[in-house]
């Protein structure tokens, strides 16, 4: 099929999950057009990830998420919530806490159910004009040109493919697979993985409690050699139990229902007090793409990369690859120049390969120490978590990306934009609801933006900056957070992109030009599609 018989879109993104919509959204949100195709013909209904952190909240709100409809989120750390390791006796070994103020302004962690905030994806989506929901396409593979990917996919149902119906074929400037950990897209790049050497079966129950009072709220990690155990939140009214599968199990029972209730009776849970809404084995694996972007196609989510769900980082993995490659590829979209971009594009693996690896290797550390299953070992792993069992140990909430699009020896370059309270005088919000979402450029007062004027003030506006300060005649920093970052990283100003990272710093007025005229440089455009003002 040649490229002239079919349409034409910005961007084709092959699946239709949680990744997937979130790109849709931020890609659409910045101007372009969107074509998702995905094989199964509704969302899928029952629980998957249920953590959720503070910089994918963030995201998803800049994608147009309220996230505040009663039911929907539930924070960690709240109501006495904490999350211990604890013996086969149930002593506490070791105690972790997630605060509920973040860099992001709100709790570090929530609890959620999936189908509910991908109902809220699905919405938003289908009602945004730029984005073209296509249920019942399964993709089966492309051609690149040198202007266009040319895809091609088949009609399914979900199951199977459906050879009397009609499949769908456009070309698309970019395609994203987010197609989960079976990617077609990744199986057609082969990509080199590397493996972290972590796999291991467990079996997972999500239980509707009749009482959701009487459950025990607190995440608990179960050091019992004799079939470890995790409990935590499956957000608000849900709870859910996963269990180590051992050696010697045999396999046919975890496909039983009889199964899921023997294995929640120690814990007080029976068909009198709760129902099991799902059961499923998993193989927890840690491994990730050395290679994400091959020409026009990129990967996104688990179809680059896969990790054990110890620290709850797997699902937003994934919306920080939506968030980081959205505002590329609307950048290579609205330049005259696409082909000098090819280091913007490459800089979506460096930054996120190495920041889902960092986040993997502690999350692999701490799954070896989970699954031990050796009573003498696991009695000297005890003997070492009980040694600090005064302590509660931070969990950790934030990671720098990896060499990229960004100041290399910037003290503040490559991490999250702080997301304080904020006032205008009039109006009192969050900095990305009063101020907006894009680029944006931080001063710490009106002096800040003093030098920042002629073809370098001209370009900002036409890349669609936001410009804010704090100070008499600006915005009033309500909780101080701002005076007190700038204060640590020596700054009179930063730069933030869309994904909310910094790309750098300026320490007076007088370098804030250099600051823009360098991240304009790194993009190497003329025009672009402006990003959301508020």
């Amino acid at each position: 099929m040649s490229t002239a018989d079919v349409g034409t879109v910005d961007v084709l993104i092959v699946g239709g999950g949680p990744v997937g919509l979130t790109a849709a959204l931020l890609l659409a949100d910045r101007g372009a057009t969107v074509e998702l195709w995905e094989r199964h013909p509704e969302p899928y209904p029952l629980p998957r990830a249920v953590a959720l952190t503070h910089e994918s909240a963030r995201v998803l709100r800049s994608a147009g998420l309220g996230l505040d409809r009663p039911g929907l989120l539930e924070a960690w750390g709240t109501d006495g919530q904490r999350f211990y390791l604890e013996d086969a006796d149930r002593n506490l070994l070791l105690e972790s806490s997630n605060s509920l103020q973040s860099i992001s302004g709100g709790p570090e962690m929530f609890a959620f159910s999936q189908p509910d905030l991908e109902c809220d994806l699905v919405e938003a989506a289908e009602a945004h004009p730029g984005i073209d929901i296509r249920r019942g396409i399964s993709f089966v593979g492309y051609v690149e040109s040198e202007e266009y990917v040319t895809a091609t996919g088949e009609a399914h149902d979900g199951i199977a493919p459906l050879p009397d119906r009609a499949g769908r074929a456009i070309n698309a400037r970019y395609l994203v697979g987010c197609d989960g950990a079976a990617s077609t897209v990744c199986d057609l790049l082969a990509p080199e993985f590397t493996n972290h050497q972590f796999e291991h079966d467990w079996f997972v129950v999500d239980v509707l409690p009749k009482d959701p009072t009487a459950f025990e709220r607190d995440g608990i990690q179960h050091l019992d050699p004799a079939r470890p155990t995790t409990l935590i939140s499956g957000g608000p009214g849900r709870f859910r139990w996963e269990f180590m599968i051992l050696p010697g199990d045999d396999d046919t029972d975890f496909t039983d229902r009889d199964t899921a209730w023997k294995l929640l009776a120690p814990w007080g849970v029976t068909p009198e007090v709760g129902e099991v809404e799902r059961q499923a084995r998993y193989t927890f694996r840690a491994r990730t793409a050395v290679q994400w972007r091959q020409g026009r196609v990129f990967l996104a989510g688990d179809a680059a990369h896969q990790t054990p769900p110890f620290l709850g980082q797997g699902f937003n993995g994934g919306v920080r690859d939506a968030a980081n490659l959205a505002w590329r590829l609307s950048v290579a979209l609205g330049s005259s120049e696409p082909a000098r971009l090819e280091p913007l594009l490459d800089a979506y693996g460096s930054e996120r390969r190495t920041q889902f690896e960092e986040i993997l290797a502690v999350t692999v550390m701490l799954g070896q120490m989970i699954c031990i299953t050796d009573p003498v070992a696991a009695a000297e792993r005890n003997e070492r978590l009980a040694r600090r069992s005064g302590d509660v140990r931070p969990a950790r909430a934030d990671w720098a990306v990896g060499a990229g699009t960004h100041r290399a020896g910037d003290p503040g370059a490559g991490v999250l934009s702080h997301h304080g309270m904020v006032s205008d005088g009039e109006r009192t919000a969050r900095f990305d609801e009063l101020v907006g979402t894009g680029f944006v450029l931080i001063g710490r007062d009106a002096d800040s933006f003093a030098a920042l004027s002629g073809s370098v003030a001209m370009q900002w506006q036409i890349l669609g900056g936001v410009s804010a300060h704090f100070g008499a005649d600006g915005l009033a920093d309500l909780d101080g957070v701002y005076q007190s970052w700038f204060d640590d990283i020596g700054a009179s100003a930063v730069l933030v992109r869309p994904d909310f990272y910094v790309y750098g710093s300026a320490s007076s007025s007088a370098e804030v030009p250099s600051l823009v005229e360098d991240f304009l440089d790194e993009l190497n455009i003329q025009s672009i599609h402006k990003g959301k003002q508020s």
